[in-house]
């Protein structure tokens, strides 16, 4: 009989998708207080990661000046000859991170 082994990673990732998948139907429930706690920490989630994506946009946009300020420099025109695109990706990326902070994801999630 062969054995599985499986590791803890894979274990806790499962324990987390179950968790969050649980954790809605729980809020809704309102089983012993258990669903104004469980709702609380999702806001509160939800506040925390839209703050720390605003932050990654503002990163995201300073990064994009400095290298076109700096592409006269040759260390950053090599490179950006290199990765010809870089600019464009950045700029897919940070219209992602803001479409996804502020709220327009969860709203159409929501309707």
């Amino acid at each position: 009989m062969p054995r599985f082994s499986v590791r803890r990673s894979t274990v806790g990732a499962a324990l987390l998708v179950l968790s969050l998948s649980a954790a809605p139907a729980l809020a809704q429930s309102g089983v012993g207080g258990l669903g104004n706690t469980a709702e609380s920490f999702f806001n509160e989630l939800q506040t925390v990661l839209q703050g720390i994506a605003l932050a990654a946009a503002a990163v995201s946009f300073l990064t994009l000046g400095l290298i076109y300020i700096l592409s006269t420099w040759p260390p950053v025109a090599q490179y950006k000859a290199q990765h010809p695109d870089m600019m464009q990706n950045v700029i897919i990326g940070l219209v992602m991170i803001l479409f996804v902070s502020g709220g327009a994801l969860a709203g159409l999630i929501a309707f």
